[in-house]
């Protein structure tokens, strides 16, 4: 199983993006800033085995980010099937 994730800002606009891959389709992806409330992210199902798709989550007013970025997926039945965690940075480095 598993998940990739990005992020793309415009000021205090985020905008975040990943894709999934597992053994079975996940119920629920949400997406955590730090200590922040924990969102549920918007998903595409694309058909095959194993389930695979896309997610988004439009965090307005959110950035600019400086904290731990979480997202997990969730199964039908409340289990985790992956869990990706990054640190945004500025383009720049600084």
């Amino acid at each position: 199983n598993s998940l990739s994730g990005g992020v793309n800002s415009d000021g205090d606009d985020v905008l975040f993006t990943g894709a999934f891959r597992t053994h079975t389709v996940p119920a629920r992806i949400t997406v955590r800033i730090g200590d922040g409330a924990v969102r549920d992210a918007g998903m595409l199902k694309l058909p095959g085995n194993p389930g695979w798709g896309t997610y988004h989550l439009d965090a307005a007013g959110e950035g600019p980010l400086a904290e731990t970025v979480r997202v997990t997926a969730y199964g039908p039945d409340g289990a985790e099937l992956a869990r990706l965690s990054f640190d945004p940075s500025p383009a720049d480095g600084r």
